[in-house]
């Protein structure tokens, strides 16, 4: 997998930052972020491989894949070690990375994602036909809780 087809930014000087953005999304989800943090840390961006301006990167794109390509994109810089932050499905190939790749990742940190979905087909399906309950005062007794 080679470094230069997986389009990233990289900016800013310091303590290297990675910012793993979601599915269906791309590293622009993260521009409110960047200016702020490009001014203590070097900040880098992908966008993962079929997302955005990597678009073009052959698959497969699974999370491991993806993970690889990140790796490679990063080893190519010379980067050695990363805080990286993976938002929703990005916080999975942040994951994977951290598995792959231990000497690559000195933090992690993850936003609104998720490990492994291990739910039964049944348990699915029902998760569907009803809705969510949430952690509320107002639920706290019911037959659920």
């Amino acid at each position: 997998m080679a470094a230069e087809t997986l389009y990233l930014t990289d900016r800013g000087n310091g303590p290297t930052v990675v910012l793993i953005h979601g599915l269906m999304a791309t590293g622009d989800m993260f521009r409110w972020l960047a200016e702020p943090l490009a001014t203590r840390f070097r900040l880098i961006v992908p966008d993962l491989p079929g997302h955005g301006r990597s678009g073009t990167v052959p698959g497969p794109y699974t999370v491991e894949a993806m993970a690889a390509h990140v790796v490679t994109a990063l080893e190519g810089r010379g980067i050695h070690d990363a805080h990286v932050m993976g938002y929703s499905h990005g916080g999975t190939v942040a994951q994977q990375l951290a598995r792959d790749a231990t000497h690559l990742v000195r933090s992690l940190a993850l936003v609104a994602t998720y490990a492994y979905n291990i739910a039964t087909r049944r348990e699915r399906i029902e998760g569907w036909r009803r809705p969510t309950w949430s952690a509320c005062s107002a639920c706290v007794g019911s037959p659920r809780w």
